[in-house]
C-alpha cells in the first residue's frame, strides 16, 4: 500500500498516510514468507481492457465518437499497464531487499505467475501447506 500511495497521493496526503502506515506497521507482525503474484503486461492489458468494455456505455454512440473513445481507452490502458508494472517491480524489489529482510521482513519470497488464476491458487495453497 505504501508503494502505491507514492504514485497516487498528493504530497500532503502522502505524509499523513506514511505516518499512519508507520504506526500500523510497528504494531503488525511481519510475514516470514511473501507470496508474490506476478502479472505479465499482456495479462494486465487484457484484464484492464475487459474491465473497460464492461463499464463502457451501451451502443448508440456515433462511429467517430466510438473510435475516439476506443483510442482514449487504449491510451488509458497502456498508461495503466505501465503504472501497474512499475508498482509490481517496486514491490518485488522491496520485499526481496536485504534491508527489508534484516528489518524483520519476509525471509523468503515465492513468485507465482498470475496468468492462470486456478493454477495460481493451487500453487499458493501448496506454498502455505508446505510451511505447515
Amino acid at each position: 500500500m505504501r508503494l502505491a500511495a507514492v504514485d497516487t497521493l498528493a504530497a500532503e496526503s502522502l505524509v499523513g498516510f506514511e505516518n499512519h502506515f508507520a504506526r500500523m506497521a510497528a504494531e503488525t507482525m511481519p510475514p516470514h514468507v511473501a507470496i508474490l503474484l506476478v502479472a505479465s503486461p499482456e495479462l494486465l492489458e487484457a484484464k484492464i481492457a475487459a474491465r473497460g468494455r464492461q463499464s463502457a456505455e451501451p451502443a448508440g454512440v456515433g462511429a467517430g465518437a466510438g473510435r475516439r473513445a476506443g483510442r482514449a481507452m487504449c491510451a488509458a490502458t497502456d498508461e495503466a499497464v505501465v503504472r501497474l508494472l512499475r508498482l509490481q517491480e517496486r514491490i518485488a524489489s522491496e520485499i526481496r531487499s536485504p534491508e527489508i529482510s534484516a528489518a524483520g521482513g519476509p525471509r523468503a519470497v515465492v513468485t507465482i505467475a498470475a496468468g492462470d488464476f486456478d493454477q495460481a491458487v493451487q500453487e499458493a495453497v501448496a506454498v502455505v501447506e508446505a510451511m505447515a
